[in-house]
């Protein structure tokens, strides 16, 4: 059903964002233990209207990784704010330093998406979902 559909998609988009383990906002909002996440992206898969933020399991990692994404977290979330609010400059500028220092591919992708949306403005009534082109 929807929830396999769901997953499968979640699981083949761990390659564009460069992570390990990939949770929907329902799979967050299940969980009982305490894990650490960090946000990554609303998107919506091919199929679906509704877009639904997706998570990065950073408790996945090694010790090394996890210490590292979890020191940049913040940086990151001020980072995908204003990427958000297509504040492209500002979240570039907080992205590349991610990248540099924290050697992190999402923010790398992120990046590159502020730089695109830099010379191609989406409208102005965008609202930060991703749209999955592929299965």
């Amino acid at each position: 059903g929807d929830g396999v559909n769901l997953a499968a998609r979640l699981e083949r988009s761990t390659k564009l964002y460069k992570v390990s383990v990939l949770i929907s906002e329902s799979t967050k909002n299940s969980l009982h233990d305490k894990y650490l996440l960090r946000e990554l992206d609303w998107i919506r898969v091919k199929g679906k209207d509704e877009p639904i933020a997706i998570f990065e399991v950073v408790d996945a990692y090694e010790y090394g990784k996890t210490r590292t994404i979890n020191e940049n977290l913040e940086k990151f979330q001020e980072a995908l704010g204003y990427y958000r609010k297509q504040e492209w400059e500002k979240g570039s500028d907080i992205f590349l330093q991610l990248v540099y220092n924290a050697q992190d591919p999402v923010s790398a992708l992120f990046l590159e998406r502020c730089r695109y949306f830099q010379d191609n403005p989406p409208s102005k009534d965008w609202d930060g979902v991703w749209v999955m082109t592929t299965k």
